[in-house]
């Protein structure tokens, strides 16, 4: 009686054993594996295709006017390189003393240019230099360079310099989507007008001269334009 039970004492605590071991949770080392490492993966946000580090928003280039030259008007700032513009003189006194009333070094004057934006450069992004007629949306301004040409309409003498100059040169164009500005410095022919030879400001007049008399000429001198289109193409 005594050695059956523990013969049977013996089977329960080896089934309890076996149990132990084999019998409970069966755990697959490549399962396990594969749980450790996908709890460990850190979950990575879909990068925004449209978020940049650039300072400055794209230009949709479906809107917006697109233009390489144009007409418009320009206010120019003239100088003069040989003398002053001598505009007015008179004589006064019984000695006839030449006195010379108004003259100017340089002049402001009304032209009509053609603007030509002939390329652009992206700095921020560096982009190559590329034809300036993409168009520009609401809210960005493009910075071009190209030329100017312009004939003057008049300036501070309107009488006598209509349609009497002409100037070319370099400048910096700043398109937005309804206008273009340019900023320019070029070489200008202009008309100039000094005394006649003979007369000299604080001498008597020559006897030989009734009155005043001037010489005009033209120059070529330098200058500042500041132009707007109002037609572009």
């Amino acid at each position: 009686m005594k050695k059956s039970v523990n013969k049977m004492f013996v089977g329960v605590l080896l089934s309890t054993i076996a149990f132990g071991c084999f019998g409970g949770t069966n755990t697959n080392p490549i399962d396990e594996k594969n749980n450790q490492e996908a709890g460990n993966k850190v979950e990575e946000k879909p990068k925004d295709p449209e978020k940049t580090n650039n300072p400055f928003p794209v230009v949709d280039d479906s809107d917006g006017k697109s233009s390489f030259m144009g007409l418009g008007l320009g206010i120019g700032v003239e100088q003069y390189r040989q003398g002053n513009y001598i505009d007015t003189a008179t004589t006064n006194g019984t000695d006839r003393i030449v006195s010379i009333d108004k003259e100017y070094r340089t002049v402001p004057s009304l032209w009509f240019t053609a603007n030509w934006s002939m390329a652009w450069r992206n700095f921020v992004n560096k982009e190559k230099d590329t034809i300036c007629g993409q168009p520009v949306n609401d809210g960005n301004v493009k910075v071009c360079y190209g030329g100017f040409v312009g004939a003057k309409l008049f300036d501070a003498n309107a009488t006598s310099s209509l349609l009497r100059g002409f100037a070319i040169g370099p400048q910096v164009t700043f398109k937005t989507k309804n206008r273009s500005y340019s900023l320019g410095v070029g070489w200008v022919n202009h008309q100039t007008k000094k005394l006649a030879s003979g007369i000299e400001d604080g001498k008597p007049l020559p006897s030989q001269f009734s009155d005043i008399k001037y010489r005009e000429q033209s120059e070529n001198s330098y200058m500042l334009m500041f132009s707007t289109n109002l037609i572009e193409k």
